[in-house]
């Protein structure tokens, strides 16, 4: 419940690149930026029923680029820009931008190889599995992937070796770009400020937030359920160990996890992916097992697991990590237990006891032994209904009980910050990250016309 004010995968408050993310996209579509960030762009499979007939559209050397896969790119191109039906003229000029990417792509791949730079085959299937999990994700479950490959008439094998020879090239190209780009790009502190005082103007505003404290009540499960299942847990840990049960097994069985039917893979994970979702001390817990070990069972808010680590970063920054999930089930009355505690304290603090003193007594949040203190809270980083909450509320006002998924809570405002410019010190990373990436790109664009012309390329009609 550490992040019961914020929403998955965004960092509140912070700004984006000036102009926007459909600005960058339409200056050169399917090139994913390199020079700042290796982003692989995997085509996304079509949907049911389209059509293309294959052809080639490019060639550089004596290697084609096809039609199918500048389609496969426009496709990741319009959703990005979240287009559904575009016009002719912008299919058009996405197309040529993701043609030219492509024949770029294919350049810097060759001269990395000249260079004899290399991927490492992990990094590679890394990126590949990463790639069919968003194939996934997309189409919303595993098994619409599935279908949806019959429908293609692709197996999952001939895929991977599509997306692998597809991330070979894009990890090559970006080893070449940053090699050779990233050192000739110098930034002095003063060269950042005086960006900032430039371009202010452009930059968004710090958005309005609120300063905050709150106290949290987690919906726990009855302690004979729990003890239950982690009895029926440790069971099945003992079959993994003694070898009378797998563990992808033991997952397509026994898990309550959607992903356990595909063996409960969670696949690669880095250091913090854990830490939000399930807590420091799971993250912790999972990093120190030993791999083709089982491990656990481990409680998190989801119920209790068993983990199994595949492989694992020498340097420890991310694991390859397999789960069983079993649920505690949460009555009724559990609910009720967690809500009129809430209330309890609400009518405490309504008559009057202080709010930190509560929050120090009766929270599970990471901060309440502080008194529940937040920091700066921006009204988009919120949950709807604590954004409804909170606009209610007077400085010094209390929230009555918001009811959210496995929680209640409590919110105290001490203070809106209202909408403002962010000051330097705020944003001076992003600047940083800004600046470089616009020295890069010019000096890409000097440094590609040279390489493009070493090399014999065809660009062919469309029709």
């Amino acid at each position: 419940m550490s992040n019961a004010l914020r929403r998955p995968n965004r960092r509140p408050g912070r700004p984006a690149i000036p102009g926007g993310e459909r600005a960058c996209r339409l200056r050169r579509a399917g090139r994913g930026m390199a020079w700042a960030a290796l982003l692989l762009w995997m085509p996304f499979l079509g949907p049911p029923g389209a059509a293309i007939v294959e052809r080639i559209v490019a060639t550089v050397d004596d290697e084609p680029i096809l039609l199918s896969d500048v389609e496969a790119r426009v496709a990741v191109e319009l959703q990005g820009l979240q287009v559904a039906a575009p016009d002719s003229a912008l299919l058009r000029e996405l197309r040529q931008q993701v043609r030219e990417s492509l024949i770029e792509q294919l350049v810097l791949a060759r001269e990395a190889e000249e260079r004899q730079l290399r991927v490492p085959p992990e990094e590679v299937a890394h990126a590949v599995e990463e790639a069919i999990l968003r194939n996934q994700q997309i189409l919303g479950s595993p098994a619409r992937f599935r279908e949806q490959l019959q429908r293609e008439g692709v197996t999952e094998e001939e895929l991977r070796q599509r997306f692998a020879a597809d991330a070979q090239r894009e990890i090559l190209a970006a080893r070449l770009v940053q090699s050779e780009l990233r050192e000739r790009v110098a930034l002095d502190p003063e060269e950042i400020r005086r960006y900032y005082d430039e371009h202010l103007a452009e930059l968004p505003e710090r958005e309005e937030a609120f300063l905050l404290q709150r106290i949290v009540w987690l919906v726990t499960p009855d302690s004979t359920h729990l003890a239950r299942t982690e009895a029926l847990a440790a069971d099945v840990a003992a079959q993994v160990r003694a070898g009378t049960l797998t563990f992808p097994d033991a997952a397509r069985r026994y898990s309550d996890d959607p992903n356990g039917r595909e063996g409960g893979d969670l696949h690669r994970l880095q250091r913090g992916d854990l830490a939000g979702r399930l807590g420091q001390d799971f993250e912790t817990a999972a990093f120190a097992l030993s791999p083709l070990t089982v491990g656990g069972p481990l409680l998190s808010p989801l119920g209790f697991h068993l983990l199994w680590v595949h492989d694992r970063d020498p340097q420890g920054q991310w694991i390859h990590l397999s789960h069983v999930l079993f649920r505690v089930p949460v009555l009724r009355a559990d609910v009720e237990r967690a809500r009129s505690q809430a209330e309890a304290v609400l009518a405490r603090a309504r008559a009057g006891e202080p709010f930190d003193e509560l929050a120090r007594r009766h929270s599970s949040a990471p901060e309440g032994p502080q008194g529940g203190f937040l920091q700066a809270v921006p009204l988009g980083a919120m949950e709807p209904p604590l954004q409804q909450a909170v606009l209610t509320l007077d400085p010094g006002g209390t929230s009555g009980v918001i009811e959210l998924e496995g929680a209640f809570l409590i919110l105290r405002l001490i203070e809106r910050e209202p909408a403002r410019p962010f000051r330097f010190e705020e944003i001076e990373e992003e600047l940083v990250g800004w600046v470089r990436a616009r020295k890069m790109e010019t000096l890409y664009e000097e440094w590609i016309v040279d390489l493009l012309e070493r090399h014999h390329i065809e660009r062919r009609a469309w029709e």
